[in-house]
């Protein structure tokens, strides 16, 4: 069969804050899982998307290939 994604994999060092960035239309959500810190937000701009996207697309070009075998 076919694998349908692809992954690539970043140095965890590099990200070490729990926080998960979304990206959607013309809209940015961003949740932080900190203990005593639980807070989501989301932003609807445009101009604000496309720049994380453009970093979404930097990290990515840096990225290590993830070997499907290992997915």
């Amino acid at each position: 069969a076919n694998e349908l994604r692809e992954t690539r994999l970043l140095e965890p060092a590099d990200f070490t804050e729990p926080v998960e960035v979304n990206i959607y239309g013309n809209k940015i959500s961003a949740v932080s899982f900190v203990e005593n810190e639980l807070i989501g937000v989301i932003i609807e701009s445009k101009v604000l998307a496309n720049v994380h996207r453009q970093m979404f697309e930097m990290l990515w070009r840096g990225a290590k290939k993830q070997n499907p075998a290992n997915s």
